[in-house]
């Protein structure tokens, strides 16, 4: 087990949280929280995985958390093609294992 991390983030200050790692915001008072999920080449895999399972999914109205995956990459289709052919080939071949459900991250991705 590891022990919890604790922080105070002051104004104009940035905290960063890893892919995979749970975490709890508490605000000592009236916040502004802006936060971002980031999709590159290096985590692809891991989204697709991720966006697969609607239960896990967050940040999103429930009725469109089912059609995500599927909006996400025909998006990428459409916009970042190269991209999603690069994972293909870094699968073997294979693209459809990486849309298969199954083992459950930690982070939230937001699309809408």
């Amino acid at each position: 087990e590891v022990a919890p991390r604790e922080c105070v983030v002051e104004a104009g200050e940035v905290i960063f949280v890893p892919r995979g790692w749970w975490h709890l915001v508490v605000n000592l008072e009236e916040s502004v929280a802006l936060t971002q999920n980031f999709v590159s080449s290096a985590n692809l895999k891991h989204v697709l995985k991720y966006i697969k399972d609607a239960e896990l999914v967050s940040g999103c109205p429930l009725e469109q958390r089912a059609s995500l995956h599927e909006r996400f990459v025909q998006a990428m289709k459409e916009q970042r093609p190269k991209v999603l052919e690069a994972q293909e080939e870094k699968k073997g071949g294979q693209l459809a294992d990486l849309f298969a459900s199954g083992g459950k991250g930690a982070f939230k991705f937001n699309f809408g």
